[in-house]
Protein backbone atom coordinates (compact mmCIF):
# COMPACT_ATOMS: atom_id res chain seq x y z
CA UNK A 1 0.00 0.00 0.00
CA UNK A 2 1.47 3.36 -1.05
CA UNK A 3 0.24 6.52 0.71
CA UNK A 4 0.82 10.14 -0.25
CA UNK A 5 0.86 12.21 2.96
CA UNK A 6 0.08 15.86 2.20
CA UNK A 7 0.80 18.51 4.83
CA UNK A 8 1.46 22.22 4.34
CA UNK A 9 4.13 22.18 7.06
CA UNK A 10 6.91 19.72 7.81
CA UNK A 11 10.02 20.00 10.00
CA UNK A 12 12.13 22.04 10.31
CA UNK A 13 9.25 24.45 9.70
CA UNK A 14 7.79 25.42 13.11
CA UNK A 15 4.28 23.95 13.24
CA UNK A 16 2.76 21.48 15.67
CA UNK A 17 0.74 19.77 12.94
CA UNK A 18 3.87 19.41 10.83
CA UNK A 19 5.70 17.84 13.78
CA UNK A 20 2.79 15.47 14.34
CA UNK A 21 2.70 14.49 10.66
CA UNK A 22 6.42 13.72 10.62
CA UNK A 23 6.05 11.42 13.63
CA UNK A 24 2.96 9.76 12.13
CA UNK A 25 4.83 9.13 8.87
CA UNK A 26 7.77 7.67 10.78
CA UNK A 27 5.54 5.34 12.82
CA UNK A 28 3.55 4.19 9.79
CA UNK A 29 6.73 3.44 7.84
CA UNK A 30 8.03 1.46 10.81
CA UNK A 31 4.83 -0.59 10.70
CA UNK A 32 5.35 -1.45 7.04
CA UNK A 33 3.39 1.24 5.17
CA UNK A 34 5.00 2.82 2.09
CA UNK A 35 4.61 6.60 2.47
CA UNK A 36 5.77 9.61 0.47
CA UNK A 37 5.38 13.17 1.78
CA UNK A 38 4.17 16.20 -0.15
CA UNK A 39 4.79 19.47 1.67
CA UNK A 40 5.98 23.08 1.45
CA UNK A 41 9.53 23.79 0.31
CA UNK A 42 12.00 24.91 2.97
CA UNK A 43 15.58 26.13 2.42
CA UNK A 44 16.51 24.77 5.86
CA UNK A 45 15.36 21.20 5.20
CA UNK A 46 17.95 18.51 4.61
CA UNK A 47 17.32 15.99 1.85
CA UNK A 48 14.88 13.34 3.06
CA UNK A 49 13.95 10.10 1.34
CA UNK A 50 10.34 10.32 2.48
CA UNK A 51 9.70 13.73 0.89
CA UNK A 52 8.68 13.26 -2.76
CA UNK A 53 7.31 16.70 -3.75
CA UNK A 54 7.87 20.19 -2.29
CA UNK A 55 5.69 23.15 -3.28
CA UNK A 56 6.86 26.76 -3.26
CA UNK A 57 3.23 27.77 -2.64
CA UNK A 58 -0.23 26.20 -2.45
CA UNK A 59 -1.92 28.09 -5.27
CA UNK A 60 -4.30 26.16 -7.50
CA UNK A 61 -1.77 26.18 -10.33
CA UNK A 62 1.10 24.88 -8.20
CA UNK A 63 -1.08 22.09 -6.79
CA UNK A 64 -2.39 21.19 -10.25
CA UNK A 65 1.18 20.72 -11.51
CA UNK A 66 2.06 18.60 -8.47
CA UNK A 67 -0.99 16.38 -8.93
CA UNK A 68 0.11 15.86 -12.53
CA UNK A 69 3.43 14.52 -11.23
CA UNK A 70 1.65 12.41 -8.60
CA UNK A 71 -0.06 10.42 -11.36
CA UNK A 72 3.20 8.56 -11.99
CA UNK A 73 3.49 7.37 -8.38
CA UNK A 74 0.39 5.12 -8.35
CA UNK A 75 -0.79 6.02 -4.86
CA UNK A 76 -3.46 3.90 -3.16
CA UNK A 77 -4.58 6.78 -0.91
CA UNK A 78 -3.84 10.49 -0.60
CA UNK A 79 -4.00 11.57 3.04
CA UNK A 80 -4.33 15.32 3.78
CA UNK A 81 -3.36 16.86 7.13
CA UNK A 82 -5.24 20.17 7.52
CA UNK A 83 -4.76 22.94 8.52
CA UNK A 84 -1.04 23.57 8.82
CA UNK A 85 0.81 26.83 9.17
CA UNK A 86 2.67 26.83 5.85
CA UNK A 87 -0.35 26.18 3.65
CA UNK A 88 -1.12 29.84 4.28
CA UNK A 89 -4.73 31.03 4.32
CA UNK A 90 -5.54 31.39 0.62
CA UNK A 91 -9.15 30.59 -0.48
CA UNK A 92 -7.81 28.26 -3.20
CA UNK A 93 -7.00 25.68 -0.51
CA UNK A 94 -10.62 24.61 -0.82
CA UNK A 95 -9.74 23.14 -4.22
CA UNK A 96 -7.01 20.78 -2.94
CA UNK A 97 -9.12 17.63 -2.89
CA UNK A 98 -11.36 18.73 -5.77
CA UNK A 99 -8.38 19.06 -8.13
CA UNK A 100 -7.10 15.72 -6.91
CA UNK A 101 -10.47 14.09 -7.53
CA UNK A 102 -10.62 15.47 -11.07
CA UNK A 103 -7.05 14.47 -12.03
CA UNK A 104 -6.82 11.20 -10.05
CA UNK A 105 -10.47 10.08 -9.83
CA UNK A 106 -9.69 6.52 -8.74
CA UNK A 107 -7.46 7.47 -5.76
CA UNK A 108 -9.40 7.76 -2.48
CA UNK A 109 -8.84 10.71 -0.16
CA UNK A 110 -8.42 10.68 3.62
CA UNK A 111 -8.54 13.96 5.55
CA UNK A 112 -7.22 14.45 9.08
CA UNK A 113 -8.82 17.64 10.36
CA UNK A 114 -6.86 19.03 13.30
CA UNK A 115 -8.96 22.11 13.95
CA UNK A 116 -12.58 22.95 13.17
CA UNK A 117 -14.61 23.99 16.19
CA UNK A 118 -12.92 27.35 16.81
CA UNK A 119 -12.16 28.26 13.20
CA UNK A 120 -13.64 31.24 11.39
CA UNK A 121 -16.74 30.66 9.26
CA UNK A 122 -14.77 31.14 6.02
CA UNK A 123 -12.24 28.51 7.11
CA UNK A 124 -15.15 26.15 7.78
CA UNK A 125 -16.24 26.62 4.16
CA UNK A 126 -12.73 25.67 3.06
CA UNK A 127 -12.95 22.54 5.22
CA UNK A 128 -16.30 21.66 3.63
CA UNK A 129 -14.75 21.83 0.16
CA UNK A 130 -11.73 19.74 1.12
CA UNK A 131 -13.86 17.17 2.98
CA UNK A 132 -16.56 16.71 0.32
CA UNK A 133 -14.73 14.11 -1.84
CA UNK A 134 -13.01 12.36 1.09
CA UNK A 135 -13.65 8.69 1.83
CA UNK A 136 -12.79 9.19 5.52
CA UNK A 137 -12.41 12.20 7.83
CA UNK A 138 -10.21 11.72 10.88
CA UNK A 139 -10.74 14.04 13.85
CA UNK A 140 -8.44 14.25 16.84
CA UNK A 141 -10.99 14.87 19.61
CA UNK A 142 -14.64 14.10 20.27
CA UNK A 143 -15.40 17.80 20.72
CA UNK A 144 -14.25 18.33 17.13
CA UNK A 145 -16.56 15.54 15.96
CA UNK A 146 -19.57 17.12 17.66
CA UNK A 147 -18.83 20.49 16.06
CA UNK A 148 -18.23 19.09 12.57
CA UNK A 149 -21.38 16.96 12.62
CA UNK A 150 -23.44 19.91 13.79
CA UNK A 151 -22.20 22.07 10.91
CA UNK A 152 -22.03 19.33 8.26
CA UNK A 153 -24.29 16.42 9.25
CA UNK A 154 -24.01 14.87 5.78
CA UNK A 155 -20.37 13.95 6.60
CA UNK A 156 -21.30 11.98 9.73
CA UNK A 157 -20.80 8.51 8.19
CA UNK A 158 -17.27 9.37 7.11
CA UNK A 159 -16.06 10.58 10.51
CA UNK A 160 -13.59 8.71 12.74
CA UNK A 161 -12.04 10.01 15.99
CA UNK A 162 -8.38 9.08 16.31
CA UNK A 163 -6.80 10.60 19.42
CA UNK A 164 -3.26 11.87 19.03
CA UNK A 165 -0.06 10.90 20.83
CA UNK A 166 2.74 13.29 21.72
CA UNK A 167 5.56 14.01 19.29
CA UNK A 168 8.16 15.02 21.90
CA UNK A 169 9.87 11.99 23.50
CA UNK A 170 10.52 12.15 27.24
CA UNK A 171 14.28 12.32 27.78
CA UNK A 172 15.46 11.53 31.32
CA UNK A 173 17.04 14.58 32.93
CA UNK A 174 19.63 14.19 35.67
CA UNK A 175 19.54 16.55 38.64
CA UNK A 176 22.92 17.93 37.56
CA UNK A 177 21.69 18.66 34.03
CA UNK A 178 18.50 20.21 35.41
CA UNK A 179 20.50 22.55 37.64
CA UNK A 180 22.80 23.43 34.75
CA UNK A 181 19.90 24.21 32.42
CA UNK A 182 18.08 26.36 34.95
CA UNK A 183 21.22 28.28 35.84
CA UNK A 184 21.75 29.04 32.14
CA UNK A 185 18.62 31.20 32.35
CA UNK A 186 19.46 32.63 35.75
CA UNK A 187 16.92 30.48 37.63
CA UNK A 188 18.11 29.77 41.17
CA UNK A 189 17.50 26.39 42.86
CA UNK A 190 14.96 27.87 45.28
CA UNK A 191 12.99 29.66 42.54
CA UNK A 192 9.87 28.21 40.93
CA UNK A 193 9.85 27.98 37.14
CA UNK A 194 6.52 27.99 35.28
CA UNK A 195 6.59 26.90 31.63
CA UNK A 196 4.40 27.50 28.57
CA UNK A 197 5.02 25.43 25.45
CA UNK A 198 3.51 26.06 22.01
CA UNK A 199 3.04 28.63 19.29
CA UNK A 200 1.78 32.06 20.28
CA UNK A 201 -1.79 32.55 19.08
CA UNK A 202 -4.78 34.54 20.43
CA UNK A 203 -6.82 31.40 21.23
CA UNK A 204 -4.00 30.12 23.46
CA UNK A 205 -4.82 32.77 26.08
CA UNK A 206 -1.35 34.34 25.98
CA UNK A 207 -2.47 37.74 27.28
CA UNK A 208 -4.22 36.08 30.25
CA UNK A 209 -1.14 33.96 30.83
CA UNK A 210 1.06 37.05 31.15
CA UNK A 211 -1.39 38.79 33.49
CA UNK A 212 -1.63 35.60 35.57
CA UNK A 213 2.13 35.39 35.85
CA UNK A 214 2.37 39.06 36.84
CA UNK A 215 -0.01 38.40 39.74
CA UNK A 216 1.80 35.20 40.70
CA UNK A 217 5.15 37.00 40.60
CA UNK A 218 3.73 39.75 42.82
CA UNK A 219 2.61 37.12 45.35
CA UNK A 220 5.84 35.17 45.05
CA UNK A 221 8.79 37.11 43.55
CA UNK A 222 10.87 33.91 43.40
CA UNK A 223 8.97 32.72 40.29
CA UNK A 224 9.97 32.91 36.65
CA UNK A 225 8.17 32.12 33.39
CA UNK A 226 9.80 30.04 30.65
CA UNK A 227 8.30 30.49 27.17
CA UNK A 228 9.10 27.62 24.79
CA UNK A 229 7.72 29.46 21.78
CA UNK A 230 8.72 30.83 18.43
CA UNK A 231 9.00 34.56 19.24
CA UNK A 232 9.46 37.07 16.42
CA UNK A 233 8.36 40.47 17.74
CA UNK A 234 10.13 42.37 14.98
CA UNK A 235 8.32 40.59 12.14
CA UNK A 236 5.08 39.37 13.70
CA UNK A 237 2.49 41.94 14.80
CA UNK A 238 0.87 39.67 17.38
CA UNK A 239 4.25 38.82 18.91
CA UNK A 240 5.09 42.52 19.03
CA UNK A 241 1.90 43.12 20.99
CA UNK A 242 2.84 40.41 23.48
CA UNK A 243 6.27 41.98 23.93
CA UNK A 244 4.69 45.37 24.59
CA UNK A 245 2.25 43.81 27.04
CA UNK A 246 5.03 42.09 28.98
CA UNK A 247 6.88 45.39 29.26
CA UNK A 248 3.75 47.24 30.46
CA UNK A 249 3.20 44.57 33.13
CA UNK A 250 6.73 45.09 34.42
CA UNK A 251 7.72 41.41 34.23
CA UNK A 252 10.36 41.55 31.50
CA UNK A 253 13.14 40.41 33.82
CA UNK A 254 11.14 37.38 34.97
CA UNK A 255 10.05 36.12 31.53
CA UNK A 256 12.50 33.87 29.67
CA UNK A 257 12.10 33.50 25.89
CA UNK A 258 13.80 30.23 24.95
CA UNK A 259 12.51 30.28 21.36
CA UNK A 260 11.71 27.42 18.99
CA UNK A 261 13.75 24.36 20.01
CA UNK A 262 14.42 20.85 18.66
CA UNK A 263 12.41 18.03 20.32
CA UNK A 264 15.21 16.84 22.61
CA UNK A 265 15.77 20.37 23.90
CA UNK A 266 12.03 20.87 24.42
CA UNK A 267 11.96 17.73 26.57
CA UNK A 268 14.86 18.91 28.71
CA UNK A 269 13.36 22.38 29.15
CA UNK A 270 9.97 20.97 30.15
CA UNK A 271 11.62 18.64 32.66
CA UNK A 272 13.56 21.57 34.13
CA UNK A 273 10.35 23.43 35.05
CA UNK A 274 8.25 23.10 38.20
CA UNK A 275 4.79 23.55 36.64
CA UNK A 276 3.09 24.21 33.32
CA UNK A 277 0.31 26.64 32.38
CA UNK A 278 -2.04 26.42 29.38
CA UNK A 279 -4.93 28.93 29.66
CA UNK A 280 -6.66 28.02 26.36
CA UNK A 281 -9.53 30.41 25.65
CA UNK A 282 -11.77 27.59 24.43
CA UNK A 283 -10.64 25.10 27.07
CA UNK A 284 -8.37 22.09 26.84
CA UNK A 285 -9.15 19.24 24.41
CA UNK A 286 -7.27 16.22 23.12
CA UNK A 287 -6.10 18.18 20.09
CA UNK A 288 -3.80 20.25 22.35
CA UNK A 289 -0.52 18.41 21.90
CA UNK A 290 1.43 21.03 23.85
CA UNK A 291 -0.67 20.29 26.94
CA UNK A 292 -0.38 16.53 26.40
CA UNK A 293 3.40 16.85 26.06
CA UNK A 294 3.72 18.71 29.36
CA UNK A 295 1.59 16.04 31.06
CA UNK A 296 3.75 13.24 29.61
CA UNK A 297 6.75 14.89 31.29
CA UNK A 298 5.05 14.64 34.66
CA UNK A 299 4.61 18.37 35.10
CA UNK A 300 1.94 19.65 37.47
CA UNK A 301 -0.21 21.57 34.97
CA UNK A 302 -2.87 24.26 35.24
CA UNK A 303 -5.24 24.50 32.29
CA UNK A 304 -8.75 25.62 31.45
CA UNK A 305 -12.18 24.11 30.90
CA UNK A 306 -14.20 25.90 28.24
CA UNK A 307 -16.76 25.28 25.50
CA UNK A 308 -15.55 21.70 25.06
CA UNK A 309 -16.05 20.94 28.75
CA UNK A 310 -18.58 18.19 28.01
CA UNK A 311 -15.83 16.04 26.48
CA UNK A 312 -14.59 13.57 29.09
CA UNK A 313 -10.82 13.75 28.82
CA UNK A 314 -10.14 11.76 31.96
CA UNK A 315 -8.81 14.89 33.65
CA UNK A 316 -9.56 15.18 37.36
CA UNK A 317 -9.00 18.42 39.21
CA UNK A 318 -6.55 17.99 42.05
CA UNK A 319 -5.65 14.43 40.98
CA UNK A 320 -3.82 14.77 37.67
CA UNK A 321 -4.26 18.45 36.76
CA UNK A 322 -5.48 21.81 38.05
CA UNK A 323 -8.61 22.88 36.16
CA UNK A 324 -10.04 26.39 36.12
CA UNK A 325 -12.82 27.81 33.99
CA UNK A 326 -11.61 29.54 30.83
CA UNK A 327 -13.62 32.58 31.93
CA UNK A 328 -11.92 32.73 35.34
CA UNK A 329 -9.84 35.77 36.15
CA UNK A 330 -6.04 35.81 36.08
CA UNK A 331 -6.19 36.35 39.84
CA UNK A 332 -7.96 33.00 40.25
CA UNK A 333 -5.31 31.27 38.13
CA UNK A 334 -2.45 32.94 39.99
CA UNK A 335 -3.96 31.89 43.32
CA UNK A 336 -4.20 28.28 42.11
CA UNK A 337 -0.54 28.23 41.10
CA UNK A 338 0.51 29.89 44.35
CA UNK A 339 -1.40 27.23 46.30
CA UNK A 340 0.27 24.52 44.21
CA UNK A 341 3.75 25.81 44.96
CA UNK A 342 3.01 25.91 48.66
CA UNK A 343 2.27 22.16 48.77
CA UNK A 344 4.92 19.61 47.85
CA UNK A 345 2.34 16.87 48.41
CA UNK A 346 0.03 18.40 45.77
CA UNK A 347 2.88 18.83 43.31
CA UNK A 348 3.91 15.18 43.72
CA UNK A 349 0.32 13.97 43.34
CA UNK A 350 -0.30 15.97 40.19
CA UNK A 351 3.03 14.91 38.71
CA UNK A 352 2.29 11.21 39.19
CA UNK A 353 -1.28 11.67 37.97
CA UNK A 354 -0.11 13.48 34.83
CA UNK A 355 2.21 10.62 33.87
CA UNK A 356 -0.52 8.05 34.43
CA UNK A 357 -3.03 10.05 32.37
CA UNK A 358 -0.67 10.58 29.44
CA UNK A 359 0.29 6.89 29.31
CA UNK A 360 -3.12 6.23 27.73
CA UNK A 361 -2.12 8.01 24.50
CA UNK A 362 0.35 5.84 22.60
CA UNK A 363 1.52 5.79 18.99
CA UNK A 364 0.65 2.13 18.64
CA UNK A 365 -3.05 3.00 18.95
CA UNK A 366 -2.76 5.86 16.43
CA UNK A 367 -0.99 3.65 13.88
CA UNK A 368 -3.43 0.75 14.28
CA UNK A 369 -6.48 2.99 13.87
CA UNK A 370 -4.99 4.77 10.84
CA UNK A 371 -3.97 1.54 9.09
CA UNK A 372 -7.39 0.02 9.73
CA UNK A 373 -9.01 2.98 7.97
CA UNK A 374 -6.59 2.69 5.04
CA UNK A 375 -7.22 -1.05 4.72
CA UNK A 376 -11.00 -0.67 4.84
CA UNK A 377 -10.97 1.97 2.11
CA UNK A 378 -8.67 0.02 -0.21
CA UNK A 379 -10.60 -3.21 0.37
CA UNK A 380 -13.85 -1.41 -0.46
CA UNK A 381 -12.44 -0.27 -3.81
CA UNK A 382 -11.19 -3.71 -4.76
CA UNK A 383 -14.62 -5.33 -4.29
Amino acid sequence: MRIAMVCGSYPPQPCGIGDYTERLVSELIRSGVDIEVITSASPDRALQETIRFQLDNWSGGAWLRTVGEMKKRQYDIVHFQYPARFYGYRPSLGSLSLILRMRLPSVPIVLTLHEFRITHFLRKLTVAAIAAPASAILLTADSERVALERWMPWLRKKVHVVNMATTIPVIPLSSERRTELRSRYGVKPEEKLVVYFGLLHPNKGIEKLMRTFQLLHARNPSTKLLMLSLFEPFSNQYHAGIRTGVASLGIEEAVIWAGFLPPADVSEHLASADAGIFPFEDGVTLRRLSFMTAMSHGLPVLTTVGHAGSEDLGLRHGENVLLVDAADSPDRMAAALDELFSSEEMMDRLSAGARTWSSGFQWGSVVTATKDIYTTIVAGISK
